[in-house]
């Protein structure tokens, strides 16, 4: 693979992490929803399409439930607590046995998603790697409907497992770190982006998002691997028997960014991809990024301050860390801030398009998708930045 290399600035600036996590906390990020049928949940977030009253959270509305069946405040949605043929626990949209209804998904989902069924089966069929058979694609939205549920665990605040309905099973999986004062539904995008392209995404929200440092985030990451295998053996799960337990990969924003190398150098092999997204990670030392083994897609914006997740500070240097043998891309979006990885960010396309193929070629051995990174389809008019190795 070749070096292709535009104009990135390599000055070195000094740091100081305590403004950086002031400045993160004040910097804001665009809403949580986003995107046609915004909000975080689907259509029936406990009932399936049932004949009672409201639905408790999403339809194709979102959260303030003002367009969809079922909404926060909708009048008589499909979707009710108990009733119809998704209640709590009867029908075909059941928390545990789902089908039209289930825990979170339906229409709209969180932030436009395809839909599906949250919470039901995924049904599919077992299909191998690679999955050569199955069209191409790398749009922002991907050819499955998804679904979710909520998953209770005291290492984290909250967390939330978004995977694929009808698709072929098993599926590789991510888990997400967010950023500095964010929760779970800022990654809302990017997990349902993930899942709708064929992933089980497990996204977590860190017990404290104010004193939480990248290291810990990494940890919450390593946690989130272990909990994501485990569900292939759970009972009741709805991934029961389709995860693919040597197919992980980590992803995370700003602190969560620096969390995805601490936790891809912690876990060596047992990760196949990482991709820090504007990633914080001052605290990683050469040593630490010299650990990493996974294929790493690095993505940055070059009008990032360095106190925040600058590629200068940040990016370049990891990048020109790692051990010369591993696979890496570093890609800085021309004007990219440091919110491109949150709900709302610019370049949603340009990412969606990357990370698929970086997670289809690594996660699932699909080496169609190189062209989009190496070939004719790589497209270099958004970068500042474009950069390959070995």
């Amino acid at each position: 693979m070749g070096r292709l290399v535009l104009g990135a600035r390599r000055a070195r600036v000094s740091v100081c992490i305590a403004i950086a996590s002031v400045l993160l906390g004040l910097s804001g990020c665009a809403d949580d929803g986003g995107g046609d049928g915004g909000g975080n949940s689907g259509a029936g977030a406990i009932g399936g399409a049932g004949a009672g009253a409201a639905g408790m959270t999403g339809g194709a509305g979102g959260v303030s439930g003002s367009a969809g069946t079922g909404g926060t405040s909708g009048s008589s949605g499909a979707g009710g607590m108990t009733g119809g043929s998704g209640g709590m626990t009867g029908g075909t949209g059941g928390v545990v046995t789902g089908g039209a209804g289930g825990v979170t998904g339906g229409s709209g989902g969180a932030s436009g998603a395809t839909g599906g069924s949250g919470g039901g089966s995924s049904s599919g069929e077992m299909l191998p790697f690679p999955r050569d058979g199955q069209p191409v694609n790398v749009e922002r939205r991907g050819p499955y409907a998804i679904a979710s549920y909520d998953m209770m665990d005291e290492e984290w605040l909250n967390a939330t497992m978004y995977y694929p309905m009808n698709a072929p099973f098993p599926f590789a999986v991510m888990t997400v770190s967010p950023g500095f004062t964010e929760s779970k539904e800022h990654m809302t995008w990017w997990c349902e982006m993930l899942a709708s392209h064929g992933f089980a995404v497990l996204s977590t929200t860190p017990n404290d998002t104010l004193a939480d440092q990248p290291p810990d985030r990494g940890t919450d990451l390593e946690k989130a691997v272990a909990r994501a295998m485990a569900e292939n053996t759970a009972e009741g799960s709805p991934l029961k028997g389709k995860i693919a337990v040597d197919r992980i990969a980590v992803s995370g924003h700003s602190m969560g960014g620096g969390g995805t190398l601490y936790a891809a150098s912690r876990l060596g092999d047992q990760v196949r991809a990482a991709i820090p997204l504007m990633e914080h990670g001052p605290y990683l030392t050469a040593d630490d990024i010299a650990a990493i083994t996974a294929p790493t897609l690095f993505i940055a914006g070059d009008a990032d301050p360095d106190l925040l997740g600058g590629p200068n500070m940040h990016s370049i240097p990891h990048f020109n860390q790692m051990t010369s043998t591993v696979e890496r891309v570093l890609m800085i979006f021309a004007g990219g801030d440091h919110f491109l990885g949150v709900n709302g960010g610019a370049f949603q396309d340009e990412q969606s398009r990357y990370a698929v193929s970086w997670l289809k070629i690594h996660l699932e051995d699909d080496m169609r998708y190189e062209t989009y990174i190496y070939g004719a389809d790589h497209t270099p008019e958004p970068f500042s930045t474009f950069e390959t190795a070995p």
